[in-house]
């Protein structure tokens, strides 16, 4: 069928670059239908939709005729040494890392830039080494942060459930956690993160997740980590000179944790101590936070 074919050729011309094989699953006469009807269809390379164009939208993929961005890239930024890593996205979700770069630092000192200009040669560095192994342009990172200007206290919010049936949903989760962290702060000082400890449903504690649950007040406990605003600003600076955007900054025990620690260590009690050559930083997790 003609029509069918040349809708299936400018759709599979796209896909075809990232998967050449999979392309050839990909059925004309379901092609040319979605296309007519806006609906999206199952193959190999997951759900596909066209718009009245014949444009092919498949995240992770091609829309518009542009790849999408399908990679991570994680940048830390220490006393001693600046190391990047690159990993891609999957079909699966996973991660494949697929670059990593290196260079001795010079710029910072106990986690605290310095020296502004060392700091950039030195991301900038990675950065080339990173991209030469991983055979991709960097334009964005996570940057971790870490010093003696970190800091972390305990904090608690409380709502009225709002919801229909007194169902706890997201969007009540949501509120909860951010007036917790309505907080007082110097002007000087940043929130960093807000890790939820636990919620309280009507007096009953230890919930991890109270979406779903029934209950007319919810309470929640958080940790709040903050930074020097400085510190923070100093840090993003020098990764932008370099030629990067910050995607956002992470503390580096808690990333560290995520590669670390299973959820059955959290919830029994642990400690992980990341140290490293300007600075020595620990997390305690208990009860699986």
């Amino acid at each position: 069928e003609p029509q069918a074919y040349t809708l299936y050729s400018y759709a599979a011309v796209q896909i075809i670059k990232q998967a050449a094989e999979q392309a050839k699953s990909l059925d004309p006469k379901k092609v040319a239908a979605a296309i007519h009807s806006g609906m999206p269809f199952k193959t190999v390379l997951g759900d596909i939709t066209f718009d009245k164009k014949g444009d092919v939208s498949n995240d992770g993929y091609v829309v518009n005729g542009k790849k999408k961005d399908r990679y991570v890239v994680g940048l830390d930024i220490g006393t001693h040494k600046v190391c990047a890593i690159v990993a891609e996205a999957t079909e699966e979700g996973r991660l494949d890392v697929i670059g990593i770069g290196q260079a001795e630092s010079k710029g910072l000192r106990k986690g605290v830039v310095i020296n502004l200009e060392a700091t950039v040669e030195a991301v900038k560095r990675v950065v080339e080494e990173a991209e030469l192994m991983a055979g991709v342009e960097i334009g964005s990172a996570y940057v971790g942060l870490a010093g003696t200007h970190v800091r972390g206290f305990n904090s608690r919010g409380v709502i009225a459930v709002s919801g229909k049936n007194r169902a706890i949903e997201r969007e009540d989760v949501r509120r909860v956690i951010e007036a917790a962290k309505a907080v007082s702060i110097p002007a000087d000082r940043e929130i960093l993160h807000v890790l939820p400890q636990e919620f309280v449903v009507d007096d009953q504690d230890g919930i991890g997740d109270p979406s779903g649950m029934t209950g007319t007040r919810l309470e929640v406990n958080v940790h709040v980590i903050t930074c020097s605003t400085t510190a923070a600003q100093n840090t993003v600076t020098c990764v932008n000179r370099a030629g990067l955007e910050v995607v956002d900054t992470v503390l580096t025990q808690l990333a560290a944790s995520e590669a670390c620690l299973t959820p059955d260590e959290k919830e029994l009690g642990v400690a992980i101590v990341d140290i490293g050559g300007g600075t020595t930083v620990l997390a305690i997790f208990a009860k699986g936070s």
